[in-house]
Order: C-alpha cells, then structure tokens, then sequence
C-alpha cells in the first residue's frame, strides 16, 4: 500500500542510524566504574532524537485531476506530492508541473515542482494546549467516477479524529498556486488509534 511504504521506510532509516552510531561508538570496551562519556553520548541521543523526529515525517503522493494528453486526448492523472512536518505541525502540498523557461543569457531550463500550499494541522484538528499530537497519513483513490482525484486522509491518533483533504492546483498567470481544501474533519468512534511512537 503506498501509506505505508514510507512509514516503513522511515522506521529502516532510524535502525540504519542506530547501527551507524552503535558501530561508530568506538573500540573500547566500557568496563564497571569507567566514567561515562557523556559528550559522546549526549551527542548519539541526540541524533537518535533527530533520526526519530525525521522518521515522524512522512511524504506521499496521489492523483488530482485526470487531464487530456495534448495529441492523443487520452486522460492522464495529475498528481500532487504530500509533505506532513510532523514537528511544525504543517502539512505541505506541490503540483508538479515542468515549465520550460528562458533566461536573460538565453540558456532553457525546467522548473519541476511549484511552489508548496500550507496547512496548519493544529489548528485544523483543533489540538487543545498541552497535547502533543501524532499525524499520519494516506491517500485513498476513488476511481475514475469523480474526475480521478484522490482524498488525503490525515489521521492524528491523541486526539482521535481523522480530516480529509483535496488538493486543486489554481492558474494565476503562467503560476500555478496550490490549494489545500480540508473537505472535513470528524472523531473517529470510541476506540482510540494506536499511538506508534
């Protein structure tokens, strides 16, 4: 399933960092009464900390939009590239779309991603103060019935309660600005969500 492949990813990456920093930890044996070195392991906590706040971040991507190819009029999915910063509490979203540009030296280059709309997940979960939430996400695809475009689900499990999102690339000019619509919100029954910290 594509939700879980970068959670899955994300939890290889922090056992290859403690196996790096397990390995690197030096030759010494430590024996019974030797002091601790504490810059040392203050410093591996730390990057465990940084690996684990890394791994709480999470990337996906799923279609909005089916459009017609140019020559043959075939529909073709668009899709929109999803970043959740678990840490800030933000959820990030880009359309990519290749624009060729020209520059004053003549020289072509390719734009690939447009610029990022931003969500505020606290606000829109309504997280109380004193809570520290945990998000995960996932995208849904509906099929070819409602145009094509996919739902992005955020879950955040202190709190109980998942929001659904759509993500509709908006033209100004030659600029593409992304919008984050959240389509609703709602408490999911009286069993709570599994924490995965």
């Amino acid at each position: 399933m594509p939700g879980r492949r970068p959670a899955g990813f994300a939890a290889l990456l922090v056992v290859c960092v403690a196996a790096w920093l397990l390995s690197n930890a030096g030759n010494a044996p430590l024996r019974a009464g030797d002091p601790v070195p504490t810059d040392e392991l203050n410093e591996s906590v730390r990057k465990l900390r940084e690996a684990a706040d890394l791994a709480r971040c999470q990337v996906t991507s799923g279609p909005i939009a089916l459009v017609p190819h140019p020559i043959s009029k075939s529909l073709h999915p668009v899709d929109a590239v999803y970043y959740l910063d678990y840490r800030g509490a933000r959820l990030l979203a880009s359309v990519p779309n290749a624009v060729s540009t020209v520059s004053e030296t003549a020289n072509a280059s390719e734009r690939i991603t447009s610029d990022f709309a931003e969500r505020d997940l606290a606000t829109d979960f309504q997280i109380p103060p004193g809570v520290e939430p945990t998000f995960h996400m996932t995208v849904a695809r509906l099929g070819f019935a409602n145009g094509g475009w996919a739902p992005l689900y955020v879950f955040e499990s202190a709190t109980n309660q998942v929001a659904a999102y759509r993500v509709k690339p908006q033209m100004e000019g030659t600029v593409n600005k992304t919008q984050i619509i959240l389509l609703e919100r709602k408490t999911l029954g009286k069993t709570a969500l599994p924490s995965l910290r």
